[in-house]
């Protein structure tokens, strides 16, 4: 995944030289810390640039607990500037604690010293034994970083000597102090020539001083290759320690000792068993932390689980709810709607018998009115069969009539005759049908009275006015 800069919050600066700067900044995503490097490249040559790349590549191979780590690159083009990531040392570098002590007037305990001196031999040979051999051509005080738990971490692999030229005022930053003899004769090093800088830091951790001091560069490049150094104050540093610094500073390169002849001295071995059983224990506390890590993950991952299982059980609960109250619904529905066509089906017959009860009266009115013609004078006494059918046509004739009234009124019960005037304006086959009706009426009420012997007004029975 291709990195940028704007994946990066700046949070302060923690270094500057003549490379450009140094920043500690956070990852927005991980929120882990770093510190990059800015690199301006706009003024290098294609030659410089290719230096620059190859070495940034080659530094990333190289994975040791004393050695800054490299993690990736960001090219700029748009502003000709390389930020190169690596780790983060927030207990500063070996130039701040010389510069405190002696702001303090305090020392270098020598326990801290050869602890320093085995952790940067280690670097060293790391680097050394690299195929290909990777110089670092650059080891003074402010290379070399201490991290929180106060671990030396050699950093800033021959960056600056890659960036700048060999000019006096480049060097008044420091690196003349711990520039070896081969390398002011401008003669051909090796690996011996990192030997004799670290040398160099060593001593200036004892006395907190550079070993060579001079007011001009010539007077000092002459002590570098022609002065022996002082010995260390007996009283606060042992003669094996100044005899390793000495073998270190060793101005003949053949006489010189290697990374290898360090790391087999006794005082060295020591420490470098007590670094070693110290980063396995370092290494097991951080497997134990990520172990740790990793249950409170999974416990995480497990209760996130659970709810989401109790999330899960109780929506299923719901659904289930839901689909019995569907259900319910459903049944209610469902009966409602064969409740609606029973009563349906019982309106639909009611309204065959009403309709067959019509269709048998209809026959029986004609076979009356009939009769009633076929003896013409009504006064003569009429069959019995009359008198049977005039009770179906009382019925008709009170059901034809509700049907034609004027619903003006819900409680009226009989039509009137301003009704049948109403109907007549309003609608004529009514009004005639009404006029039927009340003839057929008055047909109806002799026979009745006839039989009665009484002056009955069938009209009120049937509930239609003349």
């Amino acid at each position: 995944m291709e990195l940028h800069v704007s994946d990066y919050e700046i949070l302060e600066e923690i270094g500057s030289g003549s490379f450009g700067k140094v920043m500690k900044v956070r990852h927005k995503t991980k929120g882990a810390l770093y510190a990059w490097k800015e690199v301006f490249y706009g003024t290098m040559d294609e030659k410089e640039k290719t230096m620059l790349v190859n070495e940034v590549n080659l530094l990333r191979e190289l994975r040791h607990p004393n050695i800054i780590r490299y993690y990736d690159r960001i090219i700029d083009k748009s502003c000709s500037k390389i930020y190169i990531i690596m780790e983060l040392c927030d207990g500063g570098d070996l130039g701040m604690l010389i510069k405190k002590c002696k702001d303090a007037g305090k020392r270098v305990d020598e326990e801290v010293v050869w602890k320093i001196l085995a952790q940067m031999c280690l670097a060293l040979h790391e680097c050394h034994k690299h195929t290909p051999k990777i110089l670092h051509r650059d080891i003074k005080p402010r290379n070399i970083f201490l991290n929180s738990h106060k671990i030396a971490k050699l950093g800033d692999f021959g960056l600056a000597r890659t960036l700048d030229d060999h000019s006096f005022a480049r060097t008044c930053l420091g690196t003349p102090f711990y520039q070896s003899p081969e390398q002011i004769k401008d003669e051909p090093y090796d690996e011996r020539s990192d030997v004799w800088s670290l040398g160099c830091v060593i001593y200036e951790l004892c006395t907190l001083t550079p070993p060579f001091n001079a007011t001009s560069l010539p007077q000092l490049n002459q002590k570098i290759c022609e002065s022996p150094i002082a010995p260390l104050n007996p009283l606060h540093y042992s003669k094996e320690l100044f005899a390793v610094i000495s073998g270190m500073m060793e101005k003949s390169v053949q006489r010189r000792w290697t990374i290898e002849r360090i790391l087999a001295y006794p005082s060295v071995q020591l420490r470098v068993k007590e670094i070693k059983v110290s980063h396995q224990t370092t290494l097991l506390i951080r497997k134990e932390e990520e172990l740790k890590m990793r249950e409170e993950r999974i416990r995480q991952k497990e209760e996130y689980l659970k709810k989401r299982e109790e999330e899960l059980s109780i929506w299923e609960e719901t659904l289930k709810m839901k689909e019995d109250s569907m259900r319910r619904r459903d049944t209610i529905f469902m009966s409602e709607e064969k409740s609606h066509q029973e009563k349906d089906l019982d309106d639909n017959e009611d309204e065959i018998k009403q309709e067959e009860k019509r269709q048998r009266k209809v026959p029986a009115i004609d076979i009356f009115i009939q009769l009633l013609y076929a003896y013409g004078d009504v006064q003569k006494p009429l069959p019995e069969t009359a008198y049977t059918l005039m009770e179906y046509v009382f019925d008709y004739i009170r059901d034809e009539a509700r049907k034609l009234r004027v619903l003006e009124d819900a409680r009226q019960e009989q039509i009137k005759e301003e009704d049948i005037l109403y109907l007549a304006k309003k609608d004529k086959k009514k009004y005639l049908r009404c006029l039927e009706l009340l003839e057929m009426n008055q047909l109806v009420g002799r026979v009745a009275r006839q039989r009665s012997g009484k002056e009955k007004d069938v009209i009120k029975q049937s509930g239609v006015n003349e």
